[in-house]
């Protein structure tokens, strides 16, 4: 009989142990390559239509990558060919209606008259004391 001899296989930490420590890299910021601002014609390209479609209350947009912006006109309102297409773009740049909403009402800010210009209206336009202060758009002014 032959003396067979079993191969015993080595464990993880068994081989780990054997092997040299792999000297470590210094830490290097990985390398950002500088993309140029792309200008006014090659932005155009991007969101320029090939066929505008209306059907009735809806407006579709065929744009020039393949894609298409479908818009729908509520029900009380007429049909603007210039507002649905302004529409269908901001849609296509935000990704949808939604985002074109939340982005608009983030940054959205109301200006107030000047103080000044405003009192010297109010003053102009004094009533009297039995007068009834007047409803405006900046009630929190009349304090």
């Amino acid at each position: 009989m032959e003396n067979k001899t079993r191969k015993v296989r080595m464990t993880r930490a068994q081989y780990h142990a054997e092997q040299e420590p792999k000297p470590r890299k210094p830490y290097e910021p990985p390398k950002v390559e500088f993309v140029p601002i792309l200008d006014f014609l090659n932005r155009t390209q991007f969101f320029t239509p090939v066929r505008i479609l209306k059907s009735g209350p809806a407006t579709v947009v065929f744009w020039i990558d393949g894609t298409k912006t479908v818009v729908r006109v509520p029900k009380d309102v007429t049909p603007n060919d210039y507002e649905a297409f302004c529409a269908a773009l901001g849609k296509k740049i935000f990704g949808s209606n939604s985002a074109l909403k939340k982005m608009i009402q983030r940054k959205t800010e109301f200006q107030y008259p000047k103080i000044k210009k405003l009192a010297a209206v109010m003053v102009a336009q004094d009533p009297g004391e039995d007068a009834e202060e007047p409803d405006s758009e900046y009630p929190d002014l009349f304090i």
